[in-house]
């Protein structure tokens, strides 16, 4: 279930160009705004979701220290 935050990388098939290795994906990518960040530490209290919404929150935690 965890393995479902690659879910998200589905954003970058959007940008122009398709990768720049010195763009940060925190911020630039629409699934991965601080909006949609919000929307996944509100899904962590729906026990359903849960799982997905640690996928998506470590997913983004990667991606911002990649951004480093």
């Amino acid at each position: 279930m965890l393995a479902t935050g690659i879910i998200l990388d589905v954003d970058h098939l959007f940008a122009v160009p398709l990768y720049d290795p010195d763009r940060c994906s925190i911020g630039f990518h629409f699934l991965h705004t601080y909006p949609a960040i919000a929307v996944y530490v509100i899904l962590l209290s729906i026990p359903k979701v849960r799982t997905f919404a640690w996928g998506f929150l470590i997913h983004m935690v990667l991606d911002y220290i990649a951004c480093l």
